[in-house]
This record gives structure tokens, C-alpha cells and sequence, in this order.
């Protein structure tokens, strides 16, 4: 299930006199090295676009703050019933909406803090089920869960690691077709000191074009995302001294691979 990349070289023998003798192959892997210059890339694209965010995001704080003051004290003086308020309320959404997204883009300029105890991933995954139980029924979607037996409880900070599952099952649940599947599959490799966690639904998959961008922010395929889901979720997992890739995506479904340490 691993793929490498190897780098090919060929060089033809010759006698003295010149005449063909045959060949030497060397063929090497640089599979880890591509991968850590591609992630030195990745992070100087981050720092670059975290930086220019957090002056952005900042520079929006204040306006946003003015309009909603300013829309919640028009309110109070037109009638709850009245078409004026309704439309008042949702003004005040919409900026609530941008204000989440300004935060989301400061922690992405930001190294997580991480507040962490002792916690067991069935429960974690428990409080996700139930979270997003009626999102669920709606499309039919039946969410299966595997958790290995040896599995210990591990050191997380737990508000972010739900996080980080919020927006997997969020990216699941919009991919998914009505009367499909998700699927957690957790293992323990206690060789490695790790908890493995497979994280697979049953939609039609990233597209082609998007798929080596899915952890840039700002990229997504949703009409009303912001693509700073799987961005921020990679940066908490890191942050835990754990890894989370895009193992496999497809016509028959995407499955995030999340490895943490245990």
C-alpha cells in the first residue's frame, strides 16, 4: 500500500576501443527526501499565508464588532415579529460566521497550545457520533466504528482533537451519497508506540486537480467552506507529535490516515 519514488540513473560501459560493453543501473530511493522538501515547501507557503492572514484577519476585527453593535442596537428598536428584525438576525449570523472564520485563520497563523490529559478515543469518538447523529439520519449515512481492544488512553488535548474530527465527519458527511457509509477503524502498534487511526467514507472523492492541495488553506470544494478545516486539523495533530495524510482518494471513497502517539 506504499508507494516510493525512485531516482533512475543509466550509464552505457565502454571497452578502450570504444565498443559498447553494457550498462550500469544505480537506482536509488529519495522517497523521504522528496517528501521533506515538499513539506519545507508546504511550510513556507503556510508562513507566508499565515502571515499576511493574521494582518488581514486583525484589520477585519474591529469593522465587524462596529456592525454588530450597530445592527443589535437597530434591533432593539424594531418589532421581534417584523420582517426588518428577521433580517437583522441575520446579519448578525453572517458576521457571527466571518468571526469564526477569522479565528480559524489566526490559529492557522498560530502553533496550537495544547491543554492535555489522559483520554480514551472510543469516548472522544462517542461525543462526535452523538454531535452529529441528526446530519446522519438525514442522508441515511451509517457511521461504523473498530476500536482495537489494546488500544490506551492517550495524552490529548481533547477539545482539539474533536476538532480535528469535527471536520473530518463534516468533509465526510458532505462527500457522502445518501445510504452510505464512514468508517473509523483505530489500531494500536505498540512496536511503534502509536494508535493508527483510518478515517473513510464512501463519497465520490478529491478531485484530481485538488488532491496534492487538500492540506493548503483556503482550498475546498464546498460552496460555503473556507478550506481551513484539514489545514488546521493537520497543524493540532503535528502539534500532538502525530502525522495526518491523505492516504487514498477514489470514485469509491477518501480515507485520512491520523497516526498519534501512545
Amino acid at each position: 500500500g506504499n508507494y516510493a519514488i525512485l531516482a533512475v540513473t543509466i550509464t552505457p560501459l565502454y571497452t578502450p576501443e570504444n565498443n559498447l560493453n553494457g550498462v550500469v543501473a544505480l537506482i536509488e530511493d529519495i522517497t523521504e527526501q522528496k517528501s521533506v522538501e515538499a513539506q519545507r515547501r508546504r511550510m513556507d507557503r503556510l508562513i507566508a499565508l499565515g502571515e499576511m492572514s493574521a494582518v488581514v484577519a486583525h484589520e477585519m476585527r474591529n469593522p465587524l464588532a462596529g456592525i454588530a453593535a450597530g445592527v443589535s442596537y437597530l434591533a432593539k428598536k424594531i418589532p421581534a415579529e417584523s420582517r426588518d428584525y428577521k433580517a437583522g438576525q441575520m446579519i448578525l449570523q453572517e458576521v457571527d460566521r466571518m468571526q469564526r472564520i477569522i479565528e480559524d485563520i489566526l490559529s492557522i497563523a498560530h502553533t496550537p497550545t495544547l491543554a492535555t490529559a489522559d483520554h480514551h478515543l472510543a469516548d472522544i469518538i462517542a461525543t462526535i457520533k452523538q454531535r452529529y447523529a441528526s446530519a446522519l439520519q438525514a442522508k441515511d449515512i451509517m457511521f461504523i466504528t473498530h476500536f482495537d481492544p489494546r488500544l490506551p488512553a492517550l495524552t490529548l488535548d481533547r477539545d482539539k482533537i474533536e476538532q480535528v474530527f469535527n471536520n473530518l465527519m463534516e468533509n465526510a458527511i458532505h462527500a457522502t451519497g445518501a445510504g452510505g457509509q464512514i468508517r473509523l477503524l483505530a489500531d494500536y502498534h505498540p512496536e511503534h508506540a502509536e494508535a493508527e487511526i483510518l478515517f473513510t467514507d464512501t463519497g465520490a472523492g478529491i478531485p484530481e486537480e485538488s488532491i496534492t492541495k487538500v492540506f493548503d488553506p483556503f482550498i475546498t470544494t464546498k460552496s460555503r467552506g473556507t478550506g481551513l478545516g484539514l489545514p488546521l486539523s493537520r497543524q493540532i495533530i503535528e502539534a500532538h507529535q502525530g502525522r495526518l495524510n491523505l492516504a487514498h482518494t477514489g470514485e469509491n471513497g477518501t480515507t485520512f490516515l491520523i497516526q498519534l502517539p501512545a
